[in-house]
């Protein structure tokens, strides 16, 4: 881009000079410089020549003198480049010494950047050195909102990846409150919920998971599925149960999995206790038809009314 500017700017003096040629031809003009008693005469074509030819010397001159740190910074980069792609591929293949050592020294070339110190934070922590991963998060660049959010979001999964889904929670609930259709915010956020039993956020989580396109409709179900079985079988009194069943939708009531997950801590209350055996003995297939029937025919037919 530079040359293609500097190129048009010597087409357009040439052409100007072209034109004003014959005017210069018959009235050259006349320059005087007076300075310490010195009187510089010439020509206005000549003055300008001079000035063209003084601002190509010290261009040229600059160049030159500029031209070893130029060569020496190109020389870093390019070895930087060269450990960047040495520690990315050995980190996609999983050797983490390795490829910590080569984003170490290629963090160290090109100063404190953030994909760098992001990449070396990683490859520490898989090899379970949280120390030297948190170090490596300080360091990398966070002049930005982008770099922030970056840095935060590696933390947290770096955190859901070692069981710490409390501390991961502590950071992904308030980037979620700025990004709320982030993909990978929103999958950290559904796996620390589900492993610490917090059915209630993960269903709320569900819609923006679909509209970002996180989980498909089936998946979505089946996650709503496995909430509702997951309270339900959270429930150690009767009372209890009776509320979360009749909070589930009727399309859920209709599910063989959480008619049989209701069934059985019904059971466990000791209002049911004929369930399981009758179940067992007259529906073995589990056909929502027989779970409801085995339950009506158990005692439990009142939980099963639509809420």
């Amino acid at each position: 881009m530079r040359r293609t500017l500097l190129l048009l700017l010597a087409i357009g003096l040439a052409l100007f000079a072209a034109a004003m040629a014959p005017l210069f031809k018959t009235d050259p003009g006349l320059v005087q410089i007076h300075f310490r008693g010195w009187t510089l005469e010439t020509s206005v074509i000549m003055l300008i020549l001079g000035v063209l030819a003084t601002w190509l010397l010290i261009s040229v001159a600059l160049k030159i003198w500029r031209a070893p740190a130029e060569t020496a910074r190109r020389v870093r980069e390019r070895r930087s480049m060269m450990q960047l792609e040495k520690g990315l591929l050995a980190l996609t293949e999983g050797d983490w010494g390795r490829a910590e050592k080569a984003l170490q020294h290629s963090a160290s070339k090109q100063g404190k950047t953030t994909a760098r110190y992001l990449a070396a934070a990683q490859a520490a922590d898989g090899q379970d050195a949280g120390d030297r991963a948190e170090y490596y998060l300080e360091q990398a660049n966070t002049d930005n909102a982008k770099q922030r959010f970056l840095v935060a979001l590696t933390r947290a999964r770096m955190m859901a990846s070692n069981g710490r889904y409390d501390e991961a929670l502590e950071i992904l609930e308030p980037l979620h409150k700025r990004r709320r259709r982030h993909p990978q915010v929103l999958k950290l956020l559904s796996d620390s919920y589900r492993a610490l039993g917090k059915t209630n956020e993960l269903q709320a989580l569900l819609p923006a998971m679909l509209k970002a396109g996180v989980v498909d409709e089936v998946t979505a179900l089946r996650m709503r599925l496995e909430t509702s079985i997951s309270d339900l079988q959270q429930c150690d009194d009767l009372a209890g149960l009776k509320a979360s069943w009749q909070s589930l939708p009727k399309a859920m009531k209709q599910t063989a999995e959480v008619i049989r997950t209701f069934a059985d801590q019904a059971g466990q209350t000791g209002r049911c206790r004929a369930y399981r055996a009758d179940f067992a003995q007259q529906y073995p297939q589990g056909m929502e038809f027989g779970l409801a029937h085995s339950l009506r025919r158990s005692g439990c037919r009142r939980y099963l009314q639509a809420a």
